[in-house]
């Protein structure tokens, strides 16, 4: 049987007498297909776009708020008293040997001597809100010498600093006028010592007793006030029975 056959135009016979495809007709086939970057820039965009929504519009949940227990009166002094230690050395001539001194081994008994010692009152008053007594007594320990002067009292002092209004807030916060120092000396005999004719007359109208005899110095307050030529307090010590 004889079959229909046309060349292929290579030379050789087609035996199935389809003809060969014409090259003009089907253009070539790229190797890679054709990007759209017109498509993809408005998706990042828009991409963006959201983040900086989210971040602006969308705040994070807020940590739990833990409760603060409310501070005592004396934790509240004692955070003051602390503050104001540390800035005793500013206040007055020699105070900064004290703060030095006492800020690691002194406890608020022996830092309220230092600051009546020196005169400081926003002291005195933290460290006695905070528990300090106002009848302490100095003396020396392991750690560090007296403050001033063995068995004397924050009154003593004060009196001795010259400063009334701190004197008169001891006096208000149960400061004892009877105690004695080592010496036998009451605040009244601090007070003469320290220059102070009205702060003197204070004690002695708050119960101070101007008979008093020093066991070193064997001396009165009347005999003290003499040879400081305080004539008022001699005649109200006078009309409380007070002679050499």
């Amino acid at each position: 049987m004889a079959t229909d056959s046309q060349d292929t135009g290579s030379g050789r016979p087609n035996p199935f007498g389809i003809p060969p495809p014409d090259p003009k007709s089907d253009p070539p086939q790229p190797a890679h297909p054709p990007r759209h970057p017109r498509r993809v820039w408005p998706a990042i965009v828009a991409a963006v776009a959201s983040l900086v929504l989210a971040l602006l519009f969308v705040k994070p949940d807020a940590p739990p708020k833990v409760p603060v227990e409310p501070q005592s009166p004396r934790d509240k002094a004692r955070g003051l008293a602390g503050q104001l230690w540390g800035d005793l050395g500013k206040t007055a001539h020699g105070a900064a040997f004290y703060r030095e001194i006492y800020w690691r081994t002194a406890n608020d008994n022996e830092r309220l001597l230092v600051a009546c010692k020196f005169g400081e009152q926003p002291l005195v008053e933290a460290l006695v809100g905070a528990g300090a007594d106002v009848n302490t007594v100095d003396h020396g320990t392991a750690n560090h010498t007296a403050v001033e002067w063995e068995g004397a009292t924050p009154l003593m002092m004060a009196a001795n600093s010259g400063r009334q209004d701190l004197v008169e807030y001891l006096l208000q916060h149960g400061a004892r006028v009877d105690l004695r120092d080592a010496g036998g000396e009451n605040a009244l005999h601090w007070a003469i010592r320290g220059g102070n004719e009205p702060l003197a007359l204070l004690l002695l109208e708050r119960g101070a007793d101007p008979n008093a005899v020093g066991l070193k110095s064997n001396a009165t307050p009347y005999l003290l006030a003499f040879g400081r030529h305080m004539d008022q307090l001699l005649a109200a010590m006078k009309a409380r029975g007070s002679h050499f």
